[in-house]
C-alpha cells in the first residue's frame, strides 16, 4: 500500500479487503468497475474470488502457488512468483500497457470461469452418481 502512496497510484488502486455477507454486492460492484483482479495470497490455494472475478470477465495475476496455477494460466492470466514485488509490478504493468492482452485475457477468463458454473458442476457430479449407480448394478 505504501508503495502504491509513493507511486501517486492510489485513485486507480484500492485495497478493499474482505467483503462478505451483507457486503457481497459490493464485491460484484467493485469487480464491475475494475480492469485487473489481482491475488498476491500465497495462502489462498482455492481462491472464490479468482473464479468470481473471472466469471465478470476481468484477467487475473495471481502468485503462482498451489491450485492458483492450475486456475490461472498464460490464456486467462498471469502468474508470477509469490513475494516477488517486482514479478507482480511487471504482470500489471504488461497488462495495462497492452490493451489487446487485457482483452484477450479477459475473454478467456470468463469462458474459463464457465466450467465452474453452477450447471456444469451439477451435470458433472450427475454423471459421478450415474456411474456409481451403473457400478452397483
Amino acid at each position: 500500500e505504501q508503495k502504491i502512496k509513493e507511486l501517486g497510484l492510489s485513485s486507480k488502486i484500492k485495497f478493499v479487503g474482505p467483503l462478505l455477507g451483507a457486503h457481497k454486492q459490493k464485491l460484484y460492484d467493485i469487480f464491475f468497475a475494475s480492469d485487473v483482479f489481482v491475488m498476491p495470497s500465497s495462502s489462498e490455494v482455492q481462491s472464490m474470488g479468482i473464479l468470481q472475478a473471472m466469471a465478470v470477465g476481468l484477467p487475473i495475476i495471481s502468485a503462482g502457488i498451489n491450485t492458483s496455477s492450475e486456475i490461472v494460466n498464460e490464456t486467462n492470466g498471469i502468474l508470477y512468483t509469490p513475494g516477488d514485488l517486482h514479478g507482480l509490478e511487471q504482470a500489471m504493468e504488461k497488462l495495462y500497457s497492452d490493451s489487446v492482452l487485457m482483452k484477450e485475457l479477459s475473454h478467456n477468463a470468463k469462458d474459463f470461469a464457465q466450467n465452474f458454473s453452477a450447471q456444469e458442476i451439477a451435470g458433472k457430479w450427475l454423471e459421478v452418481y450415474e456411474q456409481v449407480i451403473k457400478n452397483n448394478q
